[in-house]
């Protein structure tokens, strides 16, 4: 360290000196530097390695950013083609439920219930239209996407419409099953028609005329009666002018009765089913000739039972 200056006015001054020797020559160099020297050039130093940092950060971001670029390409790639996919099966779902569609107002015809309104079908389809999400988003894929899941929504409230109308076509079709069911239907003899229905007759025997409340098949003794439909044994026994007879209470509002009986097969609270042999052809009660008298009562008035014997074949004149 040296001194600058002299008498009372003199300042110090710091300095330093770096000293580089060879190692092939057999001499040095001096290099004296001030403090204000030394800062300039570390702070130069300084600004030079940041400078190059900076650079270098820079080339590092942008070849990720480069890199991250083509993993987002790729990705949307692969999402537009599983956004295609969607659509494509989106589309066969749309024509299988308008395949369905079809069947149902089939279903719905059957079951005897009306048509399904196209309102009713739509299912309260509306709301924000896909156009106006597509708006709100920018890609083609993400377009695509919002599109696809509107129509899913639409897709999926169809079906629970259909599922709603299904139920109901079941429903009907149980009911009408059990109706036909209960409803009488054949012939429940062997015979052939002796005396039909009518409001006024003669009657052979009161030589009077009368109403004739059902229809009469003659027939052997003995020969087989059937249940004209499936039901329940109500009454069993004698009743006056029809002899043996026996009362079956179908549901729905039919009963059958079957009079002068040589014989029943049944009890009063047994279930049967149609064409369940119950009884046979007799003569019992006012009656000329053996011959089954078979009435029809719907809701407890007299029908024709003719028009509840579906096989008319079975009828001989």
């Amino acid at each position: 360290m040296k001194l600058f200056g002299g008498g009372s006015g003199a300042r110090r001054v710091r300095r330093w000196t770096l000293l580089v020797v060879s190692e092939h020559e057999n001499r040095a160099r001096q290099y004296t530097l001030s403090e204000r020297g030394l800062k300039t050039g570390l702070a130069g130093m300084g600004l030079f390695v940041l400078t190059i940092s900076t650079v270098l950060a820079g080339f590092f971001v942008q070849a990720d950013g480069h890199v991250a670029t083509r993993e987002l390409a790729r990705e949307n790639e692969l999402l537009e083609q599983e956004v295609a996919e969607h659509r494509r099966t989106l589309d066969e779902l749309g024509g299988t439920l308008e395949d369905l569609r079809k069947r149902d107002a089939e279903f719905r015809a059957v079951a005897g219930l009306d048509p399904m309104s196209p309102a009713m079908y739509s299912a309260g389809v509306g709301g924000p239209s896909s156009e106006d999400r597509i708006r709100r988003i920018q890609s083609a894929a993400g377009s695509a996407a919002a599109s696809n899941a509107f129509d899913l929504d639409a897709i999926s409230r169809r079906v629970r419409v259909l599922r709603s109308s299904w139920s109901q076509a079941v429903a009907a079709l149980r009911e009408r099953q059990d109706e036909m069911a209960a409803m009488p239907s054949i012939l429940p003899t062997y015979g052939y028609l002796s005396s039909a229905f009518s409001r006024s007759r003669w009657h052979p025997i009161l030589d009077e005329d009368r109403p004739h409340a059902g229809i009469d098949i003659a027939a052997p003794t003995g020969t087989p009666v059937f249940a004209a439909a499936h039901g329940r044994v109500v009454f069993v026994g004698d009743r006056g002018q029809y002899g043996l007879m026996v009362e079956i209470d179908h549901g729905h509002g039919y009963v059958t009765r079957y009079a002068h009986l040589h014989s029943s097969l049944v009890r009063i609270g047994e279930a049967v089913e149609r064409r369940s042999r119950i009884g046979t052809v007799g003569e019992t009660g006012l009656a000329i000739g053996p011959h089954l008298h078979y009435e029809v009562l719907v809701n407890g008035v007299a029908k024709n039972p003719v028009g509840y014997i579906f096989d008319r074949t079975e009828i001989p004149d």
